[in-house]
């Protein structure tokens, strides 16, 4: 199969969104924001929707008048953590919540830094596999049936003939959903 023909290709992955709990939405979560004066975390293991909830966030917030500075860390670029933070600050607007996607890629010092600098901000927002660098906003979790929502959502033809198969492969995966549905791009590449 082509890539492009490829139900499971990133463009069509990547237009799938995070999908609240029951009783969740994006206002509710705003809400809560708020409450914490604008200065909390989004938790959750790797492939649990932590970056696509916080991208449709900071849409959302943006979309209610908040100004938004984001910087997105990954391992590779632990070496210029503090150099990225770095450039964020001074190019954000002291009404702009800070959003960082990645946070455990700072060391201890590096967070304290980051805490301190970002409190002349109109908040912070950071994305992280644990808990404890700020209060939990929300935590990204993910379970079979989250898997099956997302094949129904992105190849809805092929979903039927995959319902047999998510069970395992969320089980083998340990329930990251990224790596999920890269192993599907795997599978329909080799047919």
């Amino acid at each position: 199969m082509l890539a492009r023909e490829n139900p499971f290709r990133t463009e069509i992955v990547l237009r799938y969104r995070y999908v609240f709990a029951c009783g969740q939405s994006m206002n509710g979560l705003a809400e809560r924001f708020d409450a914490m004066n604008c200065r909390a975390a989004i938790v959750g293991e790797k492939g649990r929707g932590k970056t696509t909830l916080v991208e449709d966030f900071c849409d959302y917030l943006v979309a209610n008048g908040r100004a938004i500075s984001i910087l997105r860390l990954n391992t590779l670029e632990r070496k210029v953590a503090r150099q990225r933070c770095r450039e964020l600050l001074n190019s954000a607007t002291r009404d702009s919540i800070l959003v960082l996607d990645g946070a455990e890629q700072l060391n201890w010092l590096e967070w304290r830094w980051l805490q301190k600098c970002s409190r002349s901000f109109r908040g912070l927002l950071v994305t992280t596999h644990q808990p404890g660098r700020l209060n939990q906003l929300t935590r990204c979790e993910s379970n079979v049936e989250t898997l099956k929502n997302a094949v129904s959502q992105i190849a809805p033809t092929e979903a039927c003939k995959l319902q047999k198969d998510i069970a395992s492969l969320f089980a083998q995966h340990h329930g990251n959903i990224r790596e999920c549905l890269r192993s599907l791009y795997d599978r329909y590449a080799c047919l």
